[in-house]
């Protein structure tokens, strides 16, 4: 059997291996023995793909995106091996604090993907959780792969 070239890992961290991604389409896209991560941001300066098991508050990876895995605008790569049934993921942005201009980047927080199919943690939005109010676990909200 003749193994396709562009799904063929090139870099490995943690036991994780990855490679460039596709560009289309945005999000999070299920391929052979992975998942495909794209995202776009023209004024950013780097990107950090953030894995996290479901529920869990610390991630569990976090893969800086290298320089050649930007085509353009849009930060692209695959991770071999993730089980999406059980996986959350963001990402941290590096680029300009200007909020003159809105830019606000922060590589401090870990940001929701704005082409995510679907979002959990938190079944109640626009606020602060509370348990009186809200059925929430006091997880931040993020996106699932499903």
């Amino acid at each position: 059997m003749v193994q396709r070239i562009d799904m063929t890992p090139t870099h490995e961290l943690k036991g994780f291996q990855y490679r460039i991604g596709r560009i289309f389409p945005f999000g999070a896209s299920v391929v052979e023995d992975g998942v495909n991560f794209s995202v776009f941001s023209r004024e950013a300066t780097d990107c950090t793909l953030v894995l996290f098991h479901h529920g869990q508050r610390e991630p569990f990876l976090e893969i800086p995106f290298p320089k050649e895995f930007r085509v353009g605008d849009v930060y692209a790569m695959i991770v071999f091996g993730l089980n999406i049934e059980t996986l959350e993921y963001g990402y941290r942005f590096g680029g300009p604090w200007d909020p003159a201009r809105g830019l606000r980047f922060d590589r401090t927080k870990v940001v929701l993907d704005p082409y995510a199919h679907s979002v959990s943690g938190r079944s109640c939005w626009g606020v602060a959780p509370d348990p009186e109010t809200c059925t929430v676990s006091g997880e931040p909200a993020r996106p699932s792969i499903m």
